[in-house]
């Protein structure tokens, strides 16, 4: 009797024993660590896909001797004189080197930067990030988008992947690519931390001026670089910083992929950008503009101003009329407006959703082309 019940101990410590082993087969030790803390975030996948794709890029900048130097010099010397002797060496004064990021976006060696960075420029020199370097070609220019299509003569480039900038929600995670400070290829990480942001307080200015704002860090250099998602998808082109002292504070500012898409296609096409005109001033609604109206919504932009030549005249839009929804896509201020005309070309059709007396409206409107009078300097779209 007693060997029976020590032969059952043994059986059950065996048993014991086996239970405690399969156990901590099934749930190793390092799984148990990894379910308690969670997966560690990294950037590295976005980072590699997006950093080759990232020019370094250097422009030479020739400011011209002022009027005022050249009248005294010509009242001292001469007309003649001075056009011997002193205008070459003017066209050698004040030589400034200015250095920005670029982003390729074709094999065959097509670039897209900011305006404001190689607009102008005396040469243009681009590096790669395996230290290859070429003269860089402007192909065209637009100031009111901010961006520039260069060239250079390479094939077989890598390029960015576009992402749908739309799709981006603030909180998303993003990287910004490119050469602050003349340091070559350097990613940084943030937030975005707002959408369709305006910095013009008039809203009025010749720019786009719609940006994706993000914390993620940008300094002098970064200018014309990528804004990325974790996928690597280009989602923005870094453009401006907030800054009291020419140095990162806080926030920097990227135009959105969508637009960038657009323009470049235009500049590629036909040499500029090709904006649709709808022919109306328009500002952002507030509590006041909306018992004015007698609405009980405080979103939309509310039309002010209306060019009897223009589409939206000729379809029957009228001032105090708030528009809503341009094509279903929600329009909340006069940026997001801003943003969403630029889009369009002359000759493309809009539907146009908006409220008059308290009830919805939808026209469907040709828009025409944009006259070159400085009108958006105005406030017209």
């Amino acid at each position: 009797m007693k060997k029976l019940y020590a032969l059952a101990l043994l059986l059950a410590a065996l048993s014991l024993s086996a239970f405690g082993q399969d156990d901590a087969r099934v749930i190793p030790t390092s799984a148990a660590k990894t379910r308690s803390f969670g997966p560690t975030l990294s950037f590295r996948y976005a980072a590699g896909r997006a950093t080759p794709c990232v020019t370094h890029i250097t422009a030479l900048f020739q400011q011209q001797m002022s009027a005022e130097d050249r009248n005294v010099l010509t009242e001292l010397f001469g007309e003649k004189f001075f056009r011997e002797f002193f205008a070459p060496l003017d066209s050698q004064l004040n030589v400034r080197e200015v250095s920005a990021s670029g982003v390729i976006i074709s094999p065959n060696g097509y670039i897209v930067t900011n305006c404001h960075a190689v607009d102008k420029a005396r040469s243009i020199a681009v590096f790669l990030t395996d230290q290859r370097s070429y003269r860089g070609e402007i192909i065209a220019t637009d100031s009111f988008s901010d961006l520039a299509l260069l060239h250079i003569d390479e094939y077989g480039l890598p390029t960015i992947e576009f992402g749908d900038s739309d799709s981006t929600e603030v909180g998303d995670w993003v990287l910004a690519v490119g050469n602050p400070l003349d340091l070559a290829s350097t990613v940084t990480s943030g937030i975005i931390s707002a959408r369709y942001r305006s910095l013009d307080s008039k809203g009025d200015s010749n720019s786009l001026d719609c940006y994706l704002q993000t914390d993620a860090v940008a300094n002098p250099g970064n200018s014309g670089g990528a804004l990325v998602d974790l996928e690597g998808r280009l989602i923005g082109i870094t453009s401006a910083i907030e800054t009291p002292n020419g140095v990162f504070a806080g926030y920097s500012f990227a135009i959105p992929a969508n637009i960038v898409k657009k323009v470049v296609n235009d500049l590629y096409r036909y040499g500029q950008l090709r904006r649709g005109y709808l022919g109306i001033v328009v500002s952002t609604m507030n509590d006041a503009k909306a018992q004015d109206l007698r609405l009980a919504l405080r979103a939309g932009i509310c039309i002010d101003r209306i060019d009897p030549h223009g589409g939206a005249a000729s379809a029957g839009l009228q001032t105090g009329d708030v528009i809503v929804r341009i094509n279903d896509d929600p329009v909340a201020s006069t940026t997001r407006f801003r943003e969403l005309m630029a889009r369009y070309r002359p000759g493309d059709k809009v539907l146009v959703a908006f409220l008059r007396y308290g009830r919805e409206f939808r026209l469907i409107i040709p828009l025409r082309a944009r006259s070159n009078t400085g009108d958006v300097i105005h406030g017209w779209q």
